[in-house]
C-alpha cells in the first residue's frame, strides 16, 4: 500500500518528505503498541485510512488534515461556523522534540500546503486534545513544551474522561487499577499519579489557533 501512495503522491506532485513524514506513522504505532501491550502490532487500525486516501499528511513535527470545524466559535476577529475548513492537528508519539520552534515550522509549511484547499478561507488550525487537559495550566511550568503549545491556542471546550481509560496516552501503559504502578520518571506522570491517588479526573480540551506567521 505505501508503494501505491508513493506513486500517487508523485502523480499530485507532493514532496517526498510528506511522504515519509506521514508514513512514520506506521513506526510511531508499532511501538506504541509494543510499549503498551507487548506485541508488535497496531491497536489503531482504523486510524491509517487518514493517510492511505490522501487526506492526512505528517508534515514536520505534526500531522494535518482539512475538516469542517463543528461548532460556532470568534477567536481573535474571526468567526467560524460548523463548515468552516479548519487544519486539524494531530502530535504523533514520535519521540522527537516538541519544541515551539519546530511547531511553528510545521504550522508555516501546513499553511502553505493546504492553502489552496482552502481556497482563500482564513487558515485556523484546531486542535482536540488531552495535551490541552486543563489542569495542565496548574501543573505544568510555563516553561514547559505542552505549556507553550497550549498558550498559542484560544481554547474552545474543555471535558474530563468518566474513568482513567485514557491514561495510556500520558504513561504509554494502561492503567492497572494502582497509581502506584504508573510509571512516575517525569514531573507530568508524576504531577497524573498524584491526580490519580486523590480520585480526581483526568480530561481533554479542544482550540484553535488564528495563524498569523511568527
Amino acid at each position: 500500500m505505501s508503494r501505491t501512495l508513493r506513486r500517487r503522491y508523485r502523480e499530485r506532485g507532493i514532496d517526498d518528505a510528506v511522504f515519509l513524514r506521514s508514513m512514520l506513522d506506521l513506526r510511531y504505532k508499532l511501538y506504541e503498541c509494543y510499549e503498551a501491550y507487548g506485541i508488535w502490532g497496531s491497536f489503531f487500525s482504523w486510524w491509517f485510512s487518514g493517510f492511505f486516501k490522501m487526506k492526512l499528511f505528517g508534515i514536520g513535527r505534526l500531522q494535518f488534515e482539512i475538516r469542517p470545524f463543528g461548532m460556532t466559535y470568534t477567536s481573535r476577529g474571526v468567526t467560524l461556523i460548523p463548515a468552516s475548513p479548519v487544519i486539524s492537528v494531530h502530535i504523533p508519539s514520535s519521540g522527537e522534540p516538541f519544541t515551539s520552534e519546530c511547531v511553528w515550522e510545521s504550522y508555516r509549511a501546513a499553511a502553505d500546503f493546504f492553502r489552496e484547499e482552502l481556497a482563500g478561507a482564513p487558515v485556523v488550525f484546531y486542535c482536540n486534545t488531552w495535551l490541552f487537559f486543563k489542569r495542565h495550566w496548574e501543573i505544568l511550568a510555563p516553561t514547559s513544551n505542552i505549556y507553550r503549545f497550549m498558550s498559542d491556542y484560544d481554547m474552545c471546550e474543555y471535558g474530563d474522561y468518566e474513568d482513567y481509560t485514557q491514561a495510556w496516552r500520558r504513561f504509554g501503559i494502561y492503567y492497572t487499577g494502582n497509581p502506584d504502578d504508573m510509571p512516575a520518571d517525569s514531573s507530568l506522570r508524576r504531577a497524573y499519579v498524584e491526580l490519580m491517588r486523590r480520585g480526581e479526573p483526568i480530561g481533554w480540551g479542544t482550540g484553535v489557533l488564528v495563524y498569523k506567521e511568527k
